[in-house]
């Protein structure tokens, strides 16, 4: 598996993943050039900074997606990618200064601190991913070697604020689905008399992918599944079934196996969205 350069705000049902890289300067190639694109709470960010995110933008397209942005009939794709690429400077430049305790102003938590080690052991874990680090460094549009331990340092940063302030409630939930509510009533009345929930989820389900194991669907947060579900799984005392649920899919016995707060995408997002609406942004691009 590739590794990519990782998008701010990204969150996968298994966890909290959301990444961001930071500023690097480098000397390979031409002189930077010192325009600026934009400020945070005063911090200029300038074309080096874009140009850098582009280049990893670039490698992404051609290496996941077999695009190259450059091509003539790309031209608007191009401007919409370096519009989002410049978005992502912004909102790694003010992670940065979260994580080292510069904003927001009087802000109580220490800085983020990250060691050496733990930027190598998670580098490692990449370019085994990778294969071997030439790919990795090609394929994601790295200068250096240096240049990328930095884009880790950015990863790791968002992940130690994420389990400050991304947590959001979760269930460990399992069901069994079935086509008719008739069905449903019929796999309670099953449970009711002693029969074992994962074995009828093995034998009656539906939903094959969940069957196999159970039926069991792992940790999921606030907006992970259609709202009936969602609205009947978070309602659920630990370890009680509840009534038929009515889905698009059909209908649905479920039970709640744990209750914790975990990190979530959906309660980073909306923390990391307060933040930027207190921050002091100007885009100076045109």
């Amino acid at each position: 598996m590739k590794v990519r350069h990782v998008f701010l705000a990204l969150v996968v049902a298994t966890g909290l993943l959301v990444s961001a890289g930071c500023r690097v300067e480098t000397t390979a190639g031409p002189p930077p050039s010192a325009q600026e694109v934009a400020r945070v709470n005063g911090v200029v960010l300038t074309l080096a900074d874009l140009d850098r995110e582009m280049r990893h933008t670039r490698a992404y397209y051609r290496w996941q997606l077999g695009i190259d942005l450059d091509a003539p009939e790309n031209a608007v794709q191009l401007a919409q990618a370096r519009q989002e690429a410049l978005q992502r400077i912004v909102d790694q430049e003010l992670i940065r200064q979260i994580a080292e305790g510069l904003f927001p102003p009087g802000q109580s938590a220490p800085p983020i601190t990250i060691s050496d080690e733990e930027v190598r052991a998670q580098a490692q874990e990449y370019e085994a991913q990778a294969g071997d680090r030439e790919t990795l460094l090609e394929q994601n549009g790295f200068l250096s070697y240096e240049e990328f331990l930095e884009f880790v340092r950015g990863n790791l940063r968002v992940e130690k604020l994420a389990a400050l302030y991304g947590l959001g409630e979760q269930v460990h939930a399992r069901h069994i689905l079935v086509a008719t509510e008739e069905e449903a009533r019929q796999v309670l009345e099953r449970l009711k008399a002693g029969e074992d929930f994962a074995q009828l989820a093995r034998e009656l389900s539906r939903d094959t992918a969940s069957a196999k194991n159970g039926g069991d669907l792992g940790w999921i947060g606030r907006g992970m599944t259609v709202e009936p579900f969602e609205k009947a799984a978070f309602a659920l005392e630990v370890g009680r079934w509840s009534e038929p649920v009515q889905t698009q899919f059909g209908f649905h016995i479920i039970q709640v196996l744990e209750r914790e707060m975990r990190p979530d995408a959906q309660a980073f997002q909306a923390w990391f969205t307060q933040m930027r609406a207190q921050a002091e942004i100007e885009i100076t691009a045109p």
